[in-house]
């Protein structure tokens, strides 16, 4: 069982499940809609808790929530099966891959006492904000970059216009 506390669930759970429902959105190319968005980050924020709370390996977590997540984006989302698989995977290897750098910076600053700080919940949860944010704003930036509209006339997203000397 992998103990998780209110206070890491609200700090770091909350936010995470908007993240990776937004992160399949991009993935797609779709435009935010509001209702099944906030619908699966919900189901998928409790299924990531729930699943928290059993007896289960490690890594078994991980591919739970992932079939929750893909199950979400094809039927709640309506993502296509590969995009929603595409999106899932990259997403949650690119938040192993940030969550790695994080424990190496706080090692570096730390050394020894990380230990101690990821045994308290609260201090567990403020050190591993900084690379979470950076994780969310990399898929903000993403989600913007993908969902935007080229601009009209143009193949690559020019204007197509050159500039007269």
């Amino acid at each position: 069982m992998l103990k998780v506390t209110l206070l890491e669930f609200i700090i770091r759970g909350i936010p995470e499940g908007f993240i990776f429902i937004l992160a399949n959105f991009a993935f797609a190319k779709k435009k935010i809609v509001w209702v099944p968005f906030v619908v699966s980050s919900i189901i998928l924020i409790m299924f990531t808790y729930g699943v928290r709370f059993l007896d289960i390996n490690f890594g078994v977590h991980t591919i739970l929530n992932l079939i929750c997540l893909i199950f979400l984006s094809v039927f709640f989302i309506k993502i296509d099966l590969y995009t929603a698989v595409k999106g899932s995977m990259i997403t949650t290897l690119g938040m192993f891959a940030v969550e790695a750098i994080s424990v190496l910076v706080l090692q570096a600053i730390y050394g020894d006492n990380l230990a101690k700080i990821i045994e308290d919940p609260i201090q567990k949860a403020i050190a591993g904000s900084p690379g979470f944010f950076l994780f969310g704003i990399i898929i903000i930036a993403l989600y913007f970059h993908m969902t935007r509209k080229p601009i009209k006339g143009s193949k690559d997203g020019t204007t197509g216009e050159q500039s007269s000397k």
